[in-house]
């Protein structure tokens, strides 16, 4: 039960962490723009604001990108080894990821299915909200389409 309630109230959580993440505090490093900079020091304080929201969450991102790491080290030794073959290892370790991928975004559809069964209420306000933000999204797509009008764009 608790991860269906974390799972309702994150996207308020996950908006009110993005307010605050809004002016992080840069990497003195940082040798890219200054919005670049900005914008990645915002992606980094979201996460970890999350983390201390939801430690499991973080847990689970800390073990896939371990697993990420590992696998690409190796791949990179594998590569060293047999030269002729990398071209296929690196082929299977891509099928590799792109399977974890599609896994997890099943296991997450499933997961938001489930939260729907188990709260009809808020899902049905969660897609009316979707809805309207969609909609908003397409007449302001519109407005700048009439705007710049003579920009190139796909005409199938």
């Amino acid at each position: 039960m608790k991860f269906f309630k974390i799972l309702f109230l994150l996207p308020f959580i996950w908006f009110s962490m993005a307010v605050e993440a809004e002016n992080a505090m840069v990497d003195p490093d940082c040798i890219k723009s200054e919005q670049e900079c900005q914008r990645i020091a915002n992606a980094k304080e979201l996460i970890r604001q999350r983390c201390i929201a939801d430690p499991e969450w973080c847990k689970e991102r800390r073990d896939r990108k371990r697993q990420t790491v590992e696998g690409r080290k190796k791949l990179n030794q594998q590569c060293k080894v047999y030269p002729e073959q990398c071209d296929d290892l690196t082929r299977t370790f891509r099928k590799q990821q792109n399977q974890l991928r599609k896994e997890n975004r099943k296991r997450l559809k499933q997961e938001q299915e489930q939260w729907c069964k188990d709260n009809q209420s808020a899902c049905e306000q969660w897609e009316i909200e979707t809805k309207e933000i969609r909609k908003k999204c397409n007449e302001l797509r519109s407005q700048l389409i009439d705007k710049f009008s003579d920009r190139p764009r796909k005409t199938w």
